[in-house]
Order: structure tokens, then sequence, then C-alpha cells
């Protein structure tokens, strides 16, 4: 692309102590419209040195960006440009978005591949959906999930923004589509374990002296983790005396390695002080140092909490493949790690932990999985309280008195 200067940093603030920038490049003479093209990208909490720094990487970023010609470029082609840019990028998504963002390029191309880029309308797009849903336009030909289809239009709706965005075309046709032309979500929300598997469950957990797996399925269940922020814990996040845990670090299946968390939500402290969970973690570190001293290997800060049998962090699939067998050995419902911390959020809501207090709890980035959570255990809740107003409006006639029936018409 080309770009005209070395940028403008423009103060979103007054005073020394401003920390939020806009980053302004000038790309020139547009014969089009027959102004001057600006762009520009916001920065937040940085310091003046390194907002000078990220104006530097965005104007060189602009510079790198490849001309694509607006009226010969594919909808495939500019696809994989899009795909390649998020690649390089100075800060790159993580490993598994990508990995998503490669099967969402790749169906987009075999969909909408040949298409002019300048030519794509709204009808396209919405028979493009359609056929994700039918399997016609999918990669492996079968069916896709409402869910599954989301997401590659999701995906569609960003890259096409972002031609936008870059004058490739002029709209979106995204944003023409009516909601019944858009795929929705269709994934059943989890079921949270029963009280009775629930109480089965941590019965087992804590039978006898602790183990590893036992340990990480606790640890799910009590605090609400994901999977990857179990695996990734290490006793240096872990203050055993003051009873808090810290949790920073996820162990994903994409960089067996550990990232940060899902979003900053995803960084948070969880008090465990005087709780059950606190004795046992102490006797697990106790456990797992003796079993360590007879592999030779010390246990420190690094050390993870959830240790393999050779003392390395546990693969992602191999834990999620032991839980489900304990699942099948203690005769509870056989379900994904990802319920426990349904169940976990599904508790809290009983007995009567706010919204937001959840949401912080289980670092839930936008609120919608503690909400939804809470609507659902405060049912019975609002069923009571419907009968209070009721009976209220009604002098206390049970429905059966006005000839309602007892029970639901089959």
């Amino acid at each position: 692309m080309k770009v005209q200067s070395d940028g403008v940093l423009i103060a979103l603030e007054k005073g020394r102590n401003c920390r939020n920038w806009k980053l302004q490049v000038s790309l020139g003479y547009d014969a089009l419209t027959g102004k001057y093209r600006k762009t520009s990208r916001t920065v937040h909490d940085m310091s003046k040195t390194q907002a000078k720094e990220e104006l530097r990487r965005f104007v060189l970023e602009l510079q790198n960006q490849s001309t694509l010609d607006a009226n010969s470029v594919t909808v495939g082609e500019y696809a994989e440009e899009w795909l390649r840019e998020r690649r390089s990028a100075a800060k790159p998504p993580r490993a598994g978005t990508l990995r998503n963002n490669d099967v969402a390029v790749r169906t987009i191309k075999k969909g909408l591949g040949n298409v002019l880029l300048k030519d794509l309308n709204a009808q396209q797009v919405a028979s493009f959906y359609a056929g994700l849903v039918s399997g016609e336009a999918t990669l492996s030909g079968r069916p896709m999930s409402g869910t599954s289809a989301r997401k590659i239009s999701t995906t569609l709706q960003q890259m096409l923004s972002k031609a936008v965005r870059r004058r490739l075309i002029q709209s979106n046709p995204c944003d023409l589509l009516e909601r019944e032309d858009k795929p929705q979500v269709d994934t059943r929300e989890k079921e949270p374990l029963s009280d009775a598997d629930a109480a089965c469950l941590v019965a087992n957990l804590y039978d006898g002296a602790p183990d590893a797996h036992r340990i990480g399925a606790t640890l799910c269940l009590e605090l609400g983790l994901r999977r990857e922020e179990m695996l990734g814990l290490s006793w240096g996040d872990i203050d055993l005396r003051g009873g808090e845990i810290h949790i920073h670090a996820a162990y994903t299946v994409d960089e067996l390695a550990l990232t940060r968390p899902k979003s900053v939500k995803g960084d948070r402290y969880l008090p465990i002080a005087g709780s059950p969970l606190q004795v046992r973690l102490l006797q697990w570190a106790k456990a797992q140092q003796v079993h360590l001293s007879q592999l030779g290997l010390p246990q420190n800060a690094l050390t993870p909490v959830v240790t393999s049998a050779t003392g390395g962090r546990i693969h992602p699939a191999n834990f999620s493949r032991w839980w489900t067998s304990y699942c099948k050995r203690i005769g509870i419902r056989v379900c994904g790690l990802h319920t426990l911390r349904h169940t976990f959020a599904s508790s809290l809501a009983r007995r009567g932990a706010n919204v937001k207090d959840i949401q912080d709890l289980i670092g839930d980035a936008t609120g919608d999985v503690a909400l939804n959570v809470y609507m659902h255990a405060n049912a019975d809740g609002k069923r009571k309280a419907m009968s209070e107003v009721s009976s209220l409006f009604h002098g206390g006639l049970p429905g059966s008195s006005l000839g309602l029936p007892e029970r639901s018409l089959a």
C-alpha cells in the first residue's frame, strides 16, 4: 500500500500523562473522490514512547500490504491475503483461532472463491450460508450445524469489513442480510451435573490419597476452571498458606505451551482460604513432591500442579480421555470437562451469587455465560415469584379451583 507519511501521533487525553492515542497515516490523494485519504488506529494504555513504536509498526504494516486490484481480485484471492495478514500480524491471534480461520477461508473459497469481490452481493452470501447448513458448501459435503455455520459467517463478515476499509468494495454485503438469512447458534446450553452426580463426583474425588488427574477435575469443579486453565496452573500461581489462586495462563492443545488466558477477564484471583480444596491441595503438594523426587525432578514454582507420569504437563486430549473413562467408572453422566465449569457457575447462582460475581469468578469475558446460567438457575425463583403475584391478584386461589389443568397437556 502506498503510504505518504511517517504518520502522526494524536493524544486523546489532555495533560502529560496521556495513555490513549490515535495513530494517523496519510495514504495520499484519491482521484476517485477528489480527497486526501487517511487511515487511523486507536491504541490504549500506552506511554508516548510505546505509542510511537506502535505508530512505526502501523506504517510498516500498511507498507507491507500487497496491492490488490479491486476490479479483478476474487473472493478466494482476497480470503487468502486476509489470512496471510492475520498470520503475519505483529500480535497474531492464538493458534486455535488461526486454525479456525484457516478452515473458514477454505470453506469460503469453495463456496464463493471464484466470485469477483466487487460483484459479491447479499443474495450470493445468503445462498452460501444456506449451502453450509445443507452441506452443499461445506468441505466435507455434510450438513453443518448452525453454530459452526455461524463461525464461518463471522469470519466472512470480518474479512469483508476489512475489504471495505481497504476500499476494495464500497459496502459489506453481509450487512444487508436479514436475521433469518444468517446462520443461528443451535447448540444446546450445557446442562450442569445433577445434585446426585455432583455429590457422587465430590465423594470420589476426595476419596483416599490425591492424584494428579483427580486434583485436575477437582479444580475444574470447585473453581470453574477451563481445561486449559487447569492444565496451565503452576505451583507459583497458588498461595497455599494464604489461600488464593492466580489464574493467568493456559495450556492449549494447539500450542502445547503456556499462553495468555482466553480474555482479559480470564486473568483472575480465586480465594480458597478455609476450604476443603485448600487442604486437598496441601496434601497433593506433598504427595507430588515425593513422586517427583523419585523421578529426580525438583518441585518449584514452575512445576505444573497437574502433572503427567513423567512430571510434565498432561496433554489436554489425554486428560479429556481420562475424564470420560472416569465418569463411566464412578457411574455419573458422561459429559465434557466444560460441564464442571457450568456446574460451578450454576451452584453459585443457586446460592444467591449475583451475575457480576459469577462472571468475575469464571472469567467470562462477555457475561453471556454468567447471565444464561443465572437465569436458568433462578427459574424456580421466578416461578415462585409469579405464583405469589397470581395469588395477590386472585385471592390465593389455586389453579385447580379456576378450572386450570393440574399438569401440562401432552
